[in-house]
């Protein structure tokens, strides 16, 4: 976890039926994303995961991701 000195708090294990949706790019992106030491410094560890399930939640209602959709980005920082 982000408390023994790692970079990152989000890992994922994507199966292939779920990787032909989302391909690995997103995963790293949504990692880079929402599972930064910055990131969770800011809003929490909690607040972090919450927003990494709902945008993949919601790339999977879309059927298809590569990147972070942009309204979930400005969710995120409060700007929706």
């Amino acid at each position: 976890n982000s408390k023994s000195g790692m970079s990152n708090i989000l890992n994922f294990n994507v199966g292939d039926s779920v990787s032909l949706n989302l391909p690995p790019v997103f995963w790293t992106r949504l990692r880079n994303y929402f599972g930064t030491a910055f990131y969770v410094k800011e809003n929490g560890e909690d607040v972090a995961i919450q927003n990494a399930v709902d945008t993949v939640v919601g790339c999977l209602r879309q059927g298809f991701c590569t990147d972070v959709p942009k309204e979930m980005k400005e969710i995120s920082k409060g700007t929706f």
